[in-house]
């Protein structure tokens, strides 16, 4: 959606930004975070390093289609529809996996905590 978004925009989805190359590199920081918990070989702490690690790249992914919905806002015509469209069509998505993944973080450090629920 927002690759059609950024071809409507007479963007170039593919073009390697700076800001990209920082996104990219978050992202694989992100990784190597998760490989490092796993080789410490405690599974519950490897799932709940996992874990905070998909919620700060939900919470980023959240974020910016925030923004986005903001841009369509502030936009008018041909550019305001692309943009309200791609966001329209992922708003509700990305509340879901962002409160989703919180809430499987928050259970996940309860039970490590001996915190665990009925």
């Amino acid at each position: 959606m927002l690759t059609t978004a950024c071809e409507q925009l007479g963007l170039d989805p593919d073009e390697m930004t700076p800001g990209r190359k920082i996104v990219q590199h978050n992202g694989k920081s992100l990784a190597v975070a998760m490989k490092m918990a796993l080789a410490v070989s405690d599974p519950p702490a490897a799932e709940l390093v996992a874990c905070e690690c998909i919620v700060l790249a939900e919470m980023k992914d959240h974020f910016d289609w925030e923004l986005i919905g903001e841009c369509a806002k502030a936009l008018s015509g041909e550019e305001q529809a692309a943009l309200k469209s791609a966001y329209d069509q992922v708003e509700d998505q990305e509340d879901e996996h962002l409160y989703h993944t919180k809430g499987w973080c928050r259970e996940l450090w309860l039970k490590g905590l001996g915190l665990n629920r009925p």
